[in-house]
């Protein structure tokens, strides 16, 4: 729920910043500046609030001299369309957002059947990975298993290097176990990911080598 809750949040919060902002401009271009005359009038001094000037006139006068002056209907009128497009502006980013989310879940997902399939479709394969089983290299099923490490290390490989940039399905606690339980089971993955450890991000490379059978 407070995924779904944050993007709206920070999209209220910038819309009211954008609202203050527009607020703060249109009363700046309404401001009269009060001072010294210059030119054929300079000899008149400065010039001071006549007497007969009401309270509410003189109370608008900011410390800065600036006279604030509501704001007329073509400025408010001005005012909400801007923030009506900013309004879209952010919605159309928290959309594209969770649209790069999803399409990225939905690629993880796609990923993790096709490493499935493979047991599916070989299960003599399972006992090497998630069995304990190691294979010697004159084994008739040695290079479908030697396949299948690539596929696996390739697949471990794109999550290390993907964590910190996008959504992913699975939380990190959950990906980490999935990895430590086929490292640990699977001498024929471990040494492929240390022949080819120049390939791999150190990341992989140490969780490989804390977990690695004895």
């Amino acid at each position: 729920m407070r995924r779904l809750i944050r993007p709206f949040r920070h999209l209220f919060l910038g819309l009211t910043v954008i609202v203050v902002l527009c607020c703060l401009l249109a009363t700046v271009a309404q401001s009269q500046p009060t001072g010294t005359v210059s030119g054929p009038n300079a000899g008149q001094g400065t010039k001071s609030v006549p007497a007969g000037e009401s309270a509410a006139n003189s109370s608008s006068r900011t410390s800065f001299g600036i006279e604030l002056k509501p704001l007329t209907l073509f400025e408010f009128l001005y005012l909400l369309l801007t923030f009506c497009a900013a309004a879209g502006a952010l919605l159309s980013i928290v959309a594209l957002i969770r649209q790069a989310r999803a399409s990225s879940d939905a690629s993880v997902a796609q990923e993790t059947v096709s490493v499935d399939r493979v047991f599916v479709d070989h299960p003599y394969l399972r006992k090497y990975f998630l069995g304990g089983c190691d294979i010697s290299a004159e084994h008739e099923h040695y290079d479908q298993a030697l396949a299948a490490s690539q596929l696996l290390a390739n697949y471990f490989e794109s999550y290390c290097r993907q964590r910190r940039k996008t959504s992913q399905l699975y939380d990190e606690g959950t990906w980490k176990a999935y990895m430590t339980e086929h490292l640990r089971n699977s001498p024929v993955l471990c040494r492929y990911i240390e022949r080819y450890k120049d390939c791999f991000t150190d990341d992989l490379v140490n969780l490989m080598r804390t977990s690695r059978p004895l």
